[in-house]
Parts: structure tokens; C-alpha cells; sequence
């Protein structure tokens, strides 16, 4: 692994001046949200946990979704929105991190991040001068199979990021707890759209519902972004895995 000094300006860029939910890093005037509505802003004063001033590159975690807050200001690029969102640690996949909870930056253009509406997601943060951010669009949904363990859909960004083409990681038929399946908006999504978001033999189409039938674990989802997008993003090196 390998972390130039571009990669660090660029996390320092998210941070910096960004550490609380309001007009100073100590508070904020914040809203609550909650999947499906929003509670009235208030004047609680939350301010986003430091962790003794530590820097830690990477840490990726099963994550299991406490609370999500919007915060009053909006993030340091045009349209963005800023939000807290607070985590169980579930399940350490890469990296160190002490607490069994987690608090961390999230900056998103186009609302209420999606991640948010899951219980269970695999998450992607980084932490610069104590401040835990997470990775911009990045997490994979995470459910219970039938024997115990964790595992993720046919993840279609993951397998056709262009870094990973070569990918040597295979797809498994998955017995999932409960059945995961996706409702299509087919005034939406052209035939050859869902296709593509929605393959087979890896989903099962019927009508305008998808099924998951292949998916990935945790060790295997977490390779096949350290490959690609964090690869692309240079906090690993390609010749480093």
C-alpha cells in the first residue's frame, strides 16, 4: 500500500474547516434523518467525535446504521450536502480502529446518502487529524446468508470498474436469510439498462422485479474495491496488493 502526498491533500481539502455539524467545529444546528421523513431542525448541538487527532489512511467496517444527521451547512463543493452519520462496527474488514462505534463525515450531492437507507452496509472511511470521512460514494448493502455469514449482491460497479477487468474474484451463488430484491421503474430503465444493472444469471428477472441469486463476502467485496476505485483514488498502489 502506498499513499502519496496528492491522495493526503485531497483528504486534508475534505476536512479542513468541515470537523462539526454547524457554523464552528464545535456544534451544529442539525436535522435528523430518517428514511421515508425528516424531523423539524432543532437547536442540539452535536458536534462530530475526534479520535485523538489520528490519521488512519483506511478503515473499512460492516457497519450497522445508528443514526443519520443532516447537517445545517452544505459541504466545500457546490451542492453538496453534509451530513454526521453515526455507526456500530459490526465486523473490522481492513484497518484499525478501537471503538465499537463510529462517528464520520459524509458529503453527498444528491441528497440523503444512499448508503443510509440500508440496516447493514460495508463501509469505506478515512481519518485525517482525528476526523473520520467517508470514502465519497462508497459502501456495498450487506445481508445475512442462510449459514451465518455476511454477504453482498452482484456488485455490477465493482466488477466492470476498468481496473478490474483481470479480476481473478468470482461471484458465488448466495442463499441469502431473506430474499433481496429490487423493484424496477421500468418507465425509467430501457431493457438494455436493466440488463446491465440487473445480469443474469446473477439476478433473477421477473417482470419488473430483480432477484439476487449471486453475491460476494466481505474479505472478497473489500479486493475488489481496494483494485478499483481505491486504487483509482491512490490510497493503494497498483503493484502493492
Amino acid at each position: 500500500m502506498a499513499v502519496n502526498m496528492l491522495n493526503r491533500l485531497i483528504i486534508l481539502l475534505l476536512g479542513i474547516a468541515f470537523v462539526g455539524c454547524g457554523s464552528s467545529p464545535s456544534g451544529n444546528n442539525n436535522e435528523v434523518v430518517v428514511i421515508g421523513e425528516k424531523t423539524p431542525k432543532n437547536d442540539i448541538i452535536t458536534p462530530i467525535k475526534n479520535y485523538n487527532g489520528e490519521d488512519n489512511i483506511l478503515f473499512a467496517f460492516i457497519g450497522e446504521k445508528i443514526a443519520v444527521d443532516e447537517c445545517s451547512e452544505g459541504g466545500p463543493f457546490l451542492s453538496e450536502n453534509k451530513y454526521k452519520a453515526t455507526y456500530k462496527v459490526v465486523e473490522k474488514i481492513y484497518g484499525e480502529f478501537q471503538y465499537d462505534t463510529i462517528e464520520f463525515v459524509v458529503y453527498d450531492h444528491s441528497g440523503v446518502p444512499a448508503f443510509s437507507k440500508f440496516t447493514n452496509v460495508l463501509l469505506y472511511t478515512s481519518a485525517d487529524s482525528g476526523y473520520y470521512y467517508h470514502q465519497k460514494n462508497m459502501y456495498n448493502e450487506i445481508y445475512q446468508t442462510k449459514d451465518g455469514k455476511w454477504a453482498s449482491p452482484y456488485s455490477v460497479n465493482d466488477y466492470e470498474h476498468i481496473y478490474n477487468q483481470n479480476t481473478t474474484i468470482k461471484p458465488h451463488k448466495i442463499e441469502f436469510a431473506e430474499e433481496i430484491s429490487y423493484q424496477i421503474d421500468t418507465s425509467k430503465y430501457s431493457e438494455e439498462d436493466i440488463k446491465y444493472f440487473f445480469p443474469e444469471p446473477y439476478f433473477n428477472i421477473l417482470g419488473a422485479k430483480a432477484t439476487a441469486v449471486y453475491g460476494n463476502y466481505p474479505g472478497e467485496l473489500f479486493k475488489l474495491k481496494r483494485d478499483g476505485y481505491l486504487t483509482a483514488r491512490k490510497i493503494f498502489n497498483s503493484n502493492a496488493k
